[in-house]
């Protein structure tokens, strides 16, 4: 989220006029790395044209989280660090979704991205386990306190130590998965529109601020990111078998599948307009050379492929 589209959001949600969509991804954004440099560094017009008055026991907690009084910033107005404060304790006191309390210090997150034909295995913290598909990247805390939490951009597979005092939470730009211990997966590439939680084993509520469901081993939830709406179904095959080396699909469009074989060879895959962009992929391939799993793909639909200049290009 950028400085124009928060302060947008900010006015948006003190004139009663934000969306359900747009308040979750307000609250959402409250939470993730960078979101307390932002609001430090913002200055809010509708917080200096309408003051607000912070509630004791919300300003306790919201103050944790941004420090009020920066010696290094004395030529700042004070109100402005006020404003930061006070926006967030706005969307704070609405939510209820937020499971744990702040830490008392600022935490310190390391980030992992695995790059297009390269998969890496992260060791968490608390020992936890994450596997991380091409292209994605995940962004943790270097330590963690009251609550175990990550954040991922695209695939990753999870093995979570079991610790009932600490949750594990995983957020994605649209949704948030709470578990205590267990083994998941989830895909959560902003570019589909679609983000999927993948049970094998134990229990997960996984969701946004309005719409959550709890999975049950052998089920898939699959959210719509902009409309929030949730469905779920059953796996087919093996969800985590990517760490391996293969490639699963989940009902994926055509566009999708290319461009995740792209990303796990490392190769570029075009897809030529008009050329089954309706087509919904579900399939697991083991792993082969990228010329045999296109054949094996494209020969189901009757389409064909062609190297050129380093690109795959394929069509009708």
């Amino acid at each position: 989220m950028d400085r124009e589209e928060l302060i947008a959001l900010i006015e948006k949600f003190h004139q009663k006029s934000i969306t359900d969509l747009e308040l979750a991804r307000l609250k959402m954004f409250v939470g993730q790395p960078g979101a307390q440099e932002l609001l430090e560094n913002t200055d809010f017009p509708i917080l200096r044209r309408e003051p607000q008055t912070l509630p004791a026991d919300i300003y306790e907690g919201i103050s944790r989280r941004i420090a009020v009084a920066d010696k290094k910033r004395s030529g700042k107005k004070i109100y402005l660090q006020l404003a930061a404060a006070a926006s967030v304790a706005l969307v704070v006191s609405f939510a209820a979704w937020w499971w744990a309390p702040p830490s008392a210090q600022p935490l310190k997150w390391a980030k992992v991205q695995a790059l297009p034909g390269e998969r890496k295995k992260i060791i968490l913290p608390d020992s936890s386990v994450v596997y991380l598909n091409a292209g994605s990247s995940l962004s943790y805390p270097e330590k963690y306190d009251t609550l175990r939490q990550v954040h991922l951009e695209g695939e990753a597979f999870f093995e979570i130590g079991q610790n009932a005092e600490q949750p594990f939470i995983v957020r994605t730009a649209y949704t948030t998965t709470r578990v205590l211990g267990t083994r998941f997966n989830i895909e959560a590439h902003e570019r589909e529109g679609i983000t999927r939680v993948a049970l094998v084993e134990g229990k997960v509520e996984t969701g946004d601020s309005l719409h959550k469901v709890i999975l049950s081993p052998g089920t898939m939830a699959l959210h719509e990111n902009s409309t929030g709406r949730q469905s779920v179904q059953d796996i087919e095959g093996n969800v985590a078998g990517w760490i391996k080396g293969e490639l699963v699909f989940n009902g994926v469009s055509l566009a999708e599948a290319l461009q995740r074989i792209g990303e796990a060879y490392n190769i570029q895959v075009a897809l030529r307009p008009g050329a089954g962009r309706s087509y919904s992929i579900t399939g697991h391939f083991q792993k082969e050379s990228p010329e045999k799993i296109l054949n094996a793909l494209l020969a189901v639909y009757g389409l064909k492929w062609r190297h050129s200049d380093g690109i795959y290009e394929v069509y009708q």
